[in-house]
């Protein structure tokens, strides 16, 4: 993949990207190939953040194509207090699973990641907590469900989450060091 920052003033910029993937399999007679092609634009400025994406996947039987767009507001000041965000799309979707598919030697099963209309809301609000950044949301995604959750982020690379997903009545305990 490839992607690159292009500064739009001191408080925007947008980074236009591309990722693709291509795998093929032959041997034993039988030959099976899979590519996808990802590729989108996203940008920042001021407390309003954002991108779309465009989603084109091809394999032996099926092409399956799809949009997003993601809306963010009021994320300033490095998530401090009341921040919104949208997400809707249609058609394809998955492909970060799918990339990882098809970097383990597997094909894409294009059926499993289906398509139609879809999309999702969340609400948040960033409390600055001694060491780091505590944020309650809460999100509902058609089809998935609610979640409501508590994030702490401490420091530049350090984060812990705790969620309760309504849909399939389960509890998230998540860890992260990095991005």
């Amino acid at each position: 993949g490839y992607g690159h920052e292009i500064a739009a003033g001191q408080a925007a910029s947008f980074t236009p990207f591309i990722e693709t993937g291509y795998l093929l399999l032959d041997g034993d007679g039988a030959v099976a190939s899979s590519a996808l092609l990802q590729g989108g634009l996203e940008f920042t400025g001021g407390p309003l953040a954002g991108g779309f994406s465009y989603q084109h996947a091809i394999g032996d039987d099926l092409t399956l194509a799809g949009y997003d767009l993601a809306l963010r507001f009021g994320y300033q000041f490095s998530g401090l207090g009341l921040g919104f965000e949208a997400n809707p799309g249609y058609g394809l979707t998955g492909a970060e699973e799918m990339l990882t598919d098809l970097g383990a030697g597997e094909t894409l099963a294009l059926d499993e990641y289906g398509g139609g209309l879809r999309g999702g809301a969340g609400v948040s609000y960033g409390l600055a907590v001694d060491g780091g950044l505590l944020t309650p949301y809460g999100r509902w995604r058609a089809g998935t469900g609610k979640e409501l959750g508590l994030r702490l982020r401490a420091g530049a690379r350090r984060s812990w989450a705790l969620g309760y997903g309504a849909a399939a009545d389960e509890l998230k305990i998540e860890y992260r060091l990095g991005e």
